[in-house]
């Protein structure tokens, strides 16, 4: 999973004139509807993309306290603009205690989306002070469909789907990572 990058904006452009193509020849008549659609891509292919399978990173560890009760993971840092639009794609597993977290910087107007993404996602965006802002459980593999979290984000922690239900992580827990100032050996742990 990405951000979705200025260089795939491309991708969704060629998508949109393919689509506006068909939907004229569907005006036009059956035969020019074949041929307009013989030269769209597929979901099928536009997700497929080119396979460069990515080895997990170096991580780090992070907390999310949530109630009473703390959650441990190591996740990898996307903090440059090469990892964050790599993000976990063309990844075939990740263990249950692993994600990645990507760091914006300043809070800011964001989507992502799953293309190569082979893996499905929690998505847990969070503030500057390490809070969370809103969950997105379960984003599909390969899915182009954009997830917006409706607000600023500082960033995102992509974890395996499902995670977030079974750990009961919601709006209002704390992040506690080395990106804060509220980083675990600050607090002894």
């Amino acid at each position: 999973m990405a951000p979705y990058p200025n260089a795939m904006k491309n991708d969704i452009k060629h998508l949109l004139v393919s689509a506006s193509v068909a939907l004229a020849a569907l005006a036009a008549g059956p035969l020019l509807v074949a041929a307009a659609c013989a030269q769209a891509p597929t979901a099928a292919e536009l997700a497929a993309g080119d396979p460069k399978p990515q080895p997990p990173g170096p991580t780090s560890p992070l907390t999310i306290v949530s109630g009473d009760k703390t959650h441990t993971f190591q996740v990898e840092v996307a903090d440059t603009p090469e990892k964050s639009e790599l993000g976990l794609m063309y990844r075939k597993e990740m263990a249950k205690d692993h994600g990645m977290i990507f760091d914006f910087g300043e809070p800011k107007e964001t989507t992502m989306w799953m293309k190569n993404t082979f893996i499905p996602l929690d998505m847990v965006f969070f503030d500057s002070e390490g809070k969370v802002m809103t969950v997105v459980e379960g984003a599909r593999p390969h899915s182009l469909r954009l997830i917006d979290p409706g607000m600023p984000v500082k960033g995102v922690i992509e974890l395996n789907a499902g995670v977030a239900k079974e750990d009961g992580i919601k709006p209002g827990d704390m992040i506690h990572h080395k990106i804060f100032k509220n980083a675990p050996s600050a607090h002894g742990g």
